[in-house]
């Protein structure tokens, strides 16, 4: 009879137990808790089990990717991060992971062989140096529209001239516009604050005037390289013939079109 109530309370004790596993088992951060509390083999089972009952779950996926990678089980990481949900998810995240271990390998190689160093960082800087030049080039972009930051975007500009050279970045963001003399207006589409990214010029040899044709929304100001502007939307008229070369600054939403003859 005793032993019969002794093997009840065992199986009694045995299910509490994965009973109680089980409990500890419904969501992914428990897996990280595993994890966290080096029980590596506690959170791999419960990875398993999650992830049969929601293989689509892409948070399942990126910690066991995680977790093959910190035991350079980089085939196991790789199948995983390769999951297109999971690099469309957690893209920033699986490049940190990545660049954490390539961290860790570059520096164990300087420490053997400090010439390493220079080498890498020579072939990184050839292979980004397109990249590196877009990126500036980007940059400039983006800054030239804002007025007031013509600091910031000469900067990037130079940068992008370094790596890119001057007819790359001049064919995308020039100094200056020539209007042409042509039948179709030029347009100028400006949000609120801001600018046309090059100063706005003409050839004086084929034109004879530039005319500002009036659209629903005039409101943007014409400023001139000297320093004086046209408050266009205050009802200031820019003449044929501009003094000087100009940028146009939208005060709101704005359209600006420009016939050339």
């Amino acid at each position: 009879m005793l032993k019969t109530i002794a093997l009840i309370l065992f199986a009694t004790l045995i299910v509490t137990v994965v009973a109680a596993d089980d409990q500890q088992c419904k969501s992914s951060g428990d897996v990280e808790r595993y994890w966290n509390a080096h029980q590596q083999g506690k959170a791999f089972e419960c990875l398993d089990k999650l992830m049969k009952a929601d293989p689509a779950d892409p948070k399942l996926h990126l910690l066991k990717g995680e977790y093959c990678l910190s035991q350079d089980n980089l085939s196991c990481a790789k199948e995983q991060f390769s999951i297109k949900s999971v690099r469309s998810k957690y893209a920033v995240e699986i490049a940190d992971l990545y660049k954490k271990e390539a961290d860790y390998f570059y520096h164990e190689a300087a420490s053997l062989n400090p010439a390493v160093r220079i080498e890498i960082v020579k072939k990184s800087f050839q292979e980004n140096k397109q990249a590196l030049g877009q990126f500036h080039l980007e940059e400039a972009k983006k800054w030239a529209k804002r007025a007031g930051f013509e600091v910031v975007a000469d900067e990037h500009k130079k940068f992008a001239r370094r790596y890119l050279g001057d007819s790359e970045v001049d064919k995308e963001l020039p100094e200056v516009i020539i209007l042409k003399p042509r039948n179709q207006a030029y347009e100028f589409e400006l949000k609120k604050g801001e600018q046309t990214s090059s100063w706005i010029g003409w050839d004086e040899k084929t034109t004879t005037h530039l005319h500002f044709i009036k659209v629903n929304n005039e409101q943007y100001e014409v400023h001139y390289k000297n320093g004086d502007r046209v408050k266009v939307w205050a009802g200031e008229q820019m003449p044929k013939k501009p003094e000087d070369q100009f940028k146009i600054v939208a005060i709101e939403d704005t359209t600006v079109l420009i016939v050339v003859d």
